[in-house]
């Protein structure tokens, strides 16, 4: 498995080095770090926008920043027994630091692309505009959110949990999760599935539902389609001989679905997150923004976002 993680002095790097560190270690892959330099200072020296002596120093403080960060990677990588490759790489000047990204991402042919995501509260998180939200946009691969409290520890990748609401991005986040989950010894997949009846029908109104003598049916209704999506689900994840684990999760209070992905990720003590980057929700999640993000912001783990292969 190949895992790249970017550092850029703007990026918080430390955790989304560990964790892609111990992935790769549990996966027997290769961690390659890129320290992305900054191209503003030499541009604006190109352009004689800024005097060459103070465009040298800040070069050289790039320099030492960028060198900096990938020995803190293989001090991380030799902790955690992976093995890790570093490269250098400065922006053109006609592409954002997350199209460099993306643009290396596809020519090492990386399974993943680790980046990590600041604390504090959940906007904070997943600010609109954010590094994570625009590498995850511009990447076509699956993309790990990892929060900058993240600490790995020298244990096995035990439990990954994903989700799935049946839809074209939610299922190839299962053949990911699936090809994760066999390629490391003795892991376990959780495939989840969330109910959010409770949540539409608090916002379509209880009353009128029941008075209308429509409970029941949108019950049964609702676990039969729960049950299609698992069953789908569980065949494609056992394909690659993945140990898989079915759940069909009905929240006890009305809670859109990234609440109670994340709460039960959580009370699983998972490891890791995988949900598809689009897909059916709840009225309350179509209303208040995409599942995944939500998830992201929500999560106190890391996140890894698939997207659905173009056609």
């Amino acid at each position: 498995m190949r895992i790249l993680v970017a550092t850029e002095d703007s990026l918080p790097t430390l955790a989304a080095i560990r964790f892609g560190a111990r992935l790769a270690a549990a996966t027997g892959g290769e961690l390659l770090v890129l320290a992305i330099g900054n191209r503003f200072p030499h541009a604006l020296a190109g352009s004689g926008g800024l005097d060459l002596r103070l465009a040298s120093a800040l070069n050289e403080a790039v320099r030492v920043s960028s060198a900096n960060a990938l020995e803190q990677a293989r001090t991380e990588a030799a902790r955690l027994g992976a093995r890790i490759r570093c490269e250098s790489l400065r922006p053109r000047r006609v592409e954002s630091i997350a199209e460099t990204i993306s643009r290396t991402a596809d020519r090492e042919r990386a399974d993943l692309v680790v980046v990590g995501s600041r604390g504090g509260t959940a906007p904070a998180r997943w600010a609109l505009g954010s590094f994570a939200s625009q590498l995850v946009h511009v990447v076509r691969r699956p993309v790990a959110v990892v929060p900058d409290s993240y600490q790995a520890s020298a244990r096995r990748v035990a439990k990954i949990v994903v989700a799935t609401d049946g839809s074209k991005a939610a299922a190839e986040a299962v053949r990911f999760s699936a090809r994760l989950a066999a390629r490391i010894p003795h892991a376990r997949l959780l495939v989840l599935t969330v109910s959010t009846l409770a949540a539409d029908l608090s916002l379509m109104g209880r009353r009128l539902v029941k008075a209308l003598g429509f409970g029941p049916e949108l019950r049964r209704a609702d676990l039969h389609a729960a049950r299609a999506i698992l069953d789908s689900a569980a065949r494609e994840a056992r394909r690659p001989g993945a140990r898989v684990t079915l759940r069909y999760f009905v929240p006890r209070r009305p809670v859109f679905a990234a609440h109670a992905v994340a709460s039960e990720a959580a009370r699983q003590r998972a490891d890791l997150i995988v949900v598809g980057n689009s897909g059916r929700s709840s009225l309350g999640d179509a209303f208040l923004g995409s599942v995944a993000q939500r998830v992201v912001s929500l999560a106190r783990r890391p996140v890894v976002l698939v997207r659905a292969r173009r056609r």
